[in-house]
């Protein structure tokens, strides 16, 4: 029994001894690196991904593959992958959104989440994409009302300009240095017209413009556009300074038209999404002139600009999407951040140097980024959460349609804060013009 009982505590040792000289085994190298995204292909704000995301990524990454690939030097010094995106359609459903972006984390196990198409539809994936302990960056869409949540969302980083992020602080107080008093806001039933509506209305009365009206207009295109004779001819009966139509391009454009049609000639005019894109000023060609919209950069900002401009349009222009030209996806509030975005997730990875959401986290948190915004791009952190891409990179808040092409306009305040009036020049130093803002806007030609 005892000789039995030395055999067993023996065997037990030598294992033991054997299980401590053994190495973990090695994570095998991956061969690829796949981004997972759930995109409105089909939907109404199908025009938005269509033209802002899409070009920047498809560029981006044609470039990256071209020169190897990402690196990962956990896997050895010169170790690099081809970069892939696996996308889903979600027809801008949030249900479908939602199903799909659990399928590419759980199911189809990517590597990398990018966010979803507009305001409301990143509002409802984040809280799922961080409670998966992914790491999700966002592109388009706002988080005026998310900025509230991102303290318990450490995973989420927002990194498009938005209402008060910091439009709205720039737009009101250049209107009220050309003397504009009313405004007539029209705004989109959902979440980017709730924000901007809501942000309009704060900014504006910190620079004594008076809202004569607000009044909601349907997400539902055909909606829409029935609705846009009578806006027009209610905003035309209060003959504001200003009209606003904080909307997506199903609202943007027909609204646009009746203002036309029906010789609304407001002193400011400033659209949402759709305003911004090429595409409107093809539609609208001269009569564009004048008329405002959110942007950061064009090809005159800087050289990193222009040639970041010049390539996307010329790439665009050589795959004949749609069969329409390069300038048609031009977008000069998304652009920027995109690019840029997308020099962040290559420099934080390639920091990480293998796929590993906490230490990617951890990468973007505490990162200075040198992007085509800024060679010190940072993200604004929320607490011990999530971040958004800090306003004090931004080269540019507000554009205007000048000569068949978006200018960076500004005046020479800005609202701080906490809603004073402030130097632009010393609170926004990384702010640059391209042209004078004209106002009033002209009539129609």
């Amino acid at each position: 029994m005892k000789k039995a009982l030395f055999i067993v505590v023996a065997l037990v040792l030598a294992v033991s001894v054997s299980l401590i000289g053994c190495a973990p085994p090695e994570e095998e190298a991956p061969d690829r690196v796949v981004i997972g995204i759930s995109s409105d292909l089909s939907g109404p704000l199908k025009e938005i991904r269509a033209s802002a995301l899409t070009p920047i990524r498809l560029v981006y990454l044609d470039e990256l593959n071209d020169a190897g690939g990402i690196l990962l030097d956990e896997y050895g010094a010169t170790y690099k992958v081809p970069v892939e995106v696996k996308e889903y359609d979600d027809g801008g459903v949030i249900a479908t959104m939602l199903d799909n972006t659990e399928q590419l984390i759980t199911v189809d196990e990517v590597d990398f989440m990018f966010g979803a198409t507009g305001t409301a539809m990143i509002s409802a994936q984040a809280p799922l994409v961080n409670s998966l302990g992914y790491v999700l960056l966002t592109f388009e869409g706002g988080a005026t009302q998310m900025k509230d949540s991102l303290p318990g969302m450490p995973y989420v980083f927002v990194n498009l300009s938005f209402s008060d992020w910091y439009q709205m602080p720039v737009l009101a107080p250049m209107l009220k240095e050309k003397g504009a008093a009313t405004a007539y806001i029209v705004w989109i039933q959902d979440l980017h017209g709730i924000e901007y509506n809501g942000m309009a209305g704060i900014a504006f009365a910190a620079c004594n413009i008076s809202v004569v009206k607000s009044v909601s207009i349907s997400a539902d295109p055909v909606t829409a556009a029935a609705q846009a004779p009578g806006i027009i001819a209610d905003a035309k009966s209060y003959n504001p300074d200003v009209f606003c139509y904080f909307a997506y391009p199903p609202q943007v454009m027909p609204l646009t038209g009746q203002a036309i049609a029906q010789n609304f000639t407001p002193r400011a005019m400033i659209g949402g999404p759709g305003t911004n894109f090429g595409f409107y000023g093809l539609a609208w060609g001269g009569n564009t002139t004048g008329i405002m919209c959110f942007a950061v950069a064009n090809n005159k900002t800087s050289p990193a600009m222009a040639t970041m401009f010049n390539k996307v349009i010329a790439f665009m222009d050589g795959v004949g999407v749609g069969g329409y030209p390069g300038f048609y996806f031009f977008d000069p509030w998304g652009w920027p951040c995109y690019w840029s975005v997308m020099q962040i997730w290559q420099n934080a990875v390639e920091s990480v140097g293998k796929v590993d959401q906490d230490a990617l986290k951890d990468a973007l948190k505490a990162g200075t980024f040198n992007t085509i915004l800024s060679p010190t791009t940072t993200y604004k952190m929320f607490g011990a959460g999530g971040g958004l891409l800090d306003y004090k990179c931004h080269t540019g808040e507000i554009g205007q349609w000048q000569s068949g092409y978006v200018e960076i306009v500004a005046g020479t305040q800005v609202l701080d804060e906490s809603y004073n009036l402030t130097s632009r020049a010393s609170f926004l130093p990384n702010y640059v013009t391209t042209a004078s803002f004209i106002y009033p806007k002209p009539g129609w030609p």
